[in-house]
């Protein structure tokens, strides 16, 4: 396997994109020592999914929140979708557009898969684990 190119994820003010838990609803992070306690970062992503949109754009799916980030074909993240009830001070345009549902998962059961239908106005969502997700249509809403 060869590597061809990496982009970086970054919010709307330049930062890069840690993989740090967001809020108190989600783990709790530890350095590599897993002595000292890390503070928790709303622009973090627990990335398990990715999917090209037929625009260049991408859309990965994270376990924290849980919730979908689109991201720009340079690697800036555009918005993330997150359930209703979320609050998120990050540096990107967050909207409270799931199903209040998702936050009540356990702790590290949150979205693990996505992919778009052909013509690429439908995202399909897998959970770890809870009730069927529903669809997310993509034009107009979100």
């Amino acid at each position: 396997m060869e590597f061809l190119d990496a982009i970086p994820i970054r919010n709307q003010d330049g930062e890069p994109i840690t993989g740090l838990p967001n809020n108190s609803n989600d783990e709790i992070p530890y350095d590599f020592s897993a002595q000292v306690r890390l503070n928790l970062n709303p622009n973090g992503l627990d990335t398990e999914g990715i999917t090209r949109s037929p625009d260049g754009t991408f859309w990965l799916c994270d376990e924290y929140s849980p919730s979908v980030a689109h991201i720009a074909a340079n690697g800036t993240m555009v918005r993330r979708l997150v359930p209703e009830g979320v609050s998120l001070n990050a540096a990107t345009d967050v909207r409270q557009v799931l199903p209040a549902i998702y936050t009540n998962r356990r702790l590290n059961r949150g979205f693990e898969g996505l992919d778009l239908n052909l013509t690429g106005d439908r995202l399909f969502i897998a959970q770890q684990q809870g009730e069927k997700p529903p669809t997310a249509k993509l034009k107009g809403g979100a």
